[in-house]
């Protein structure tokens, strides 16, 4: 059941994320660039190393792409050579840097921005029966903490995941294309790393979630509080205020201090790990290349690629634990955005309902007098139709409601009226916009001289089942 939560969380938010799914591709491919030309760094110190300053042969790709050439003559000069070629990666990878990154913000912010409009416009349709049983702070803390918790995954660590194992992959096929041993000693690490991070990210996304319900629970605290203010004063329950917000206040601090340690034990054990990765390379290289297994310039570019890889890995743990909040945050908002709509018709019914009241004085003005309200039919237990009047200060708009509480049509139901004047339909439940059949119905009527509902006047009306009609007159 909650796994079936988290893919429709991830769904939900993956369709903001589609639309821009061209610029997250182009953001990655020039991510990869960058770690590609990164790579060129280790192997341009190597030959230098080797093959410029020391007697080894150069690498078969080189010698095949025919660019011995370019290493021919002075050593100062070829020397420059390299130092120009380490300086053109540099550069080169800045640049796909730079675009990697500025394609991705742009991804990421138009994403964040429709996700922004879709909860705004989609908490504008819930029922009221929703607003009530969830505290506004509560919502206001999903639709921005939240909120930026997942911008933080979509701009900066979602593409970095797959920078990161990229390179892991294209650093480990060079490092074994060297020395399959001093490889093995690094590849053993990277599932240690893996194994404890998933550890640690799964016990670190239950605490934040308890710590991210805390931090509900204190805003709705605080906008209740502020709120009510004149209310807490009016009845001196300052001290009960103060009190109850200190319980919480107090609880959602622990809770992130428990979550604070959490994180530094996990860091801790990375730092470890990574000093011990470290370490072991560079003993396991150092007795390599004394007996010979490896060149002085194979030993530099090793320390280097286990150094480039230290990081990122490290970095590809911290993401996971990231990414556990980021489940979390997702489950959060993807709760707003999956809660059931009320109905457009509803809305609509609610919206002339509305505009009814504020239209028309018959509504309000004379509702302390007895004189602004009439029963036309309040005794038809048999039908369970009613109908009444509410009068006007000049009784010229007086308003006319008849009211079907059950489910059968009355075609030629007839309503009575105190005088002759033609009256016009100005709401009808059944209309296609507040989800009624749409029946064409006239929207003028001219009481003839038939009594009904003890009045000297009637008129005919097919009224629909679950029927509301408001006439003016």
């Amino acid at each position: 059941m909650q796994n079936d939560q988290k893919s429709k969380a991830y769904a939900v938010v993956f369709r903001f994320v589609k639309e821009n799914l061209w610029l997250f591709g182009l953001g990655l491919l020039c991510s990869m660039l960058n770690t590609a030309f990164n790579s060129l760094t280790p192997q341009i110190i190597r030959m230098t190393v080797d093959s410029i300053i020391g007697s080894e042969e150069l690498p078969g790709w080189f010698t095949a792409l025919g660019l011995q050439r370019l290493l021919q003559g002075d050593t100062a000069r070829v020397l420059l050579l390299a130092a120009a070629a380490v300086l053109a990666a540099a550069i080169l990878s800045g640049v796909f840097s730079f675009l990697a990154r500025i394609n991705t913000a742009r991804a990421s912010e138009n994403a964040i921005k429709s996700l922004r409009d879709a909860l705004y416009g989609h908490i504008q349709k819930l029922p009221f029966s929703w607003h009530t049983a969830h505290q506004t702070g509560e919502i206001i803390q999903r639709c921005t903490s939240d909120v930026e918790v997942i911008r933080n995954f979509v701009s900066a660590q979602m593409v970095e995941v797959f920078r990161i194992v990229f390179l892991i992959v294209m650093t480990m096929a060079i490092m074994f294309s060297m020395n399959v041993k001093i490889s093995l000693v690094v590849a053993v690490f990277i599932p240690i790393i893996a194994l404890y991070s998933f550890f640690f990210s799964s016990k670190i996304s239950k605490r934040f979630m308890d710590a991210d319900i805390a931090e509900g629970k204190l805003s709705s605290t605080v906008q209740e509080n502020l709120t009510g203010v004149r209310v807490v004063r009016a009845f001196g329950r300052e001290n009960f205020e103060i009190e109850r917000f200190d319980e919480r206040n107090n609880h959602f601090a622990d809770l992130w201090i428990r979550l604070g340690h959490m994180m530094t034990t996990y860091w801790s054990t990375g730092d470890f790990i990574m000093a011990l990765q470290v370490l072991t390379v560079i003993c396991v290289g150092t007795v390599s290349a004394v007996h010979g297994e490896i060149t002085l310039g194979e030993f530099l570019a090793f320390v280097s690629y286990n150094a480039t890889l230290t990081w990122p890995v490290r970095s590809l743990g911290k993401i996971l634990a990231e990414m556990s909040k980021t489940g979390v945050s997702l489950e959060r908002v993807s709760y707003i955005l999956l809660a059931e709509p009320e109905h457009q018709a509803i809305q609509n019914w609610y919206r002339d309902l509305l505009h009814l009241y504020k239209k028309n004085k018959a509504m309000y003005e004379l509702d302390n007098d007895p004189a602004g309200f009439e029963w036309v039919n309040a005794d038809d237990c048999f039908r369970s139709i009613y109908s009444f009047i509410r009068h006007s200060k000049d009784n010229k708009k007086n308003l006319l409601f008849v009211l079907n509480f059950t489910p059968m049509e009355r075609r030629d139901y007839r309503v009575g009226v105190p005088r002759r004047k033609q009256c016009r339909l100005i709401l009808n439940s059944d209309d296609v916009q507040y989800g009624g059949k749409g029946e064409p119905r006239p929207l003028l009527y001219k009481p003839v001289k038939q009594e009904c509902d003890g009045k000297k006047y009637s008129f005919a009306y097919p009224l629909a089942p679950y029927g509301v009609a408001v006439f003016e007159f």
